[in-house]
């Protein structure tokens, strides 16, 4: 099976949709992922946290400390007995269950700030990565077994 995702211009990152589910989790969205092998773990930024609708108190304190992008102040959690759904073209699912992912609740020093972390991308990290070979071909990732 191959997953795919596209290049976002503005930003020169590769972008990859999945979705993310759990019994702790109100609902599940679509996420557009980073490609990030520079990600130990797969980590939900704050936009996404949002739209999932996550209450940080009901999420256990990270077994990790975390660091925020260009060392913003966060505090990290984690959701546990996690899916990532994703879908391929030909419109076959493939789920990846997973232990936990990393919920980052960034303290916002001001509204620029915010308004900058707000905008940022989820990371899909290698607890997922490392299962998949990957490959760049035009403006395409590719995820294979």
């Amino acid at each position: 099976m191959q997953l795919k995702g596209n290049l976002d211009f503005d930003n020169e990152l590769f972008i990859i949709p999945a979705s993310l589910s759990s019994t702790n989790l109100k609902k599940s969205v679509p996420i557009e992922f980073i490609v990030d092998t520079g990600a130990s773990r797969t980590i939900i930024n704050d936009k996404d946290v949002r739209r999932l609708q996550i209450n940080y108190d009901d999420l256990e304190s990270s077994r990790d400390e975390y660091f925020g992008v260009g060392g913003t102040d966060l505090t990290s959690y984690e959701i546990l007995d996690c899916r990532l759904l994703f879908t391929d073209d030909d419109e076959n699912t493939r789920f990846e269950d997973l232990e936990y992912v990393v919920v980052n609740q960034h303290h916002f020093k001001s509204e620029d700030e915010e308004k900058k972390m707000m905008s940022l991308y989820s990371l899909l990290g290698l607890d997922v990565l490392k299962k998949y070979n990957i490959r760049f071909s035009n403006y395409t990732v590719f995820l294979e077994d």
